[in-house]
């Protein structure tokens, strides 16, 4: 039952950081370090590595929504 619930919340929030990572528009590339992926790299990294890349995303995820928003037209 257990496994089953961990293995529901890293696959869904790897759909998340894919999702996410996708809207905010992060391409591989953009950052350099650690935070080289795109969306599908850093979606397979939580998959295979959840326990580290998860965090490392959400760390990494303030640049990637003020990117997101200096790249956004203004209205």
């Amino acid at each position: 039952m257990v496994t089953g619930l961990v293995v529901l919340v890293i696959a869904g929030t790897s759909l998340w950081v894919y999702a996410d990572a996708k809207r905010l528009g992060v391409r591989k590339g953009d950052s350099g370090g650690l935070f080289e992926g795109g969306p599908a790299g850093w979606a397979f990294g939580c998959l295979l590595l959840w326990i580290v890349v998860f965090p490392l995303y959400l760390a990494a995820r303030p640049k990637f929504v003020s990117q997101a928003a200096a790249q956004e037209p203004p209205r």
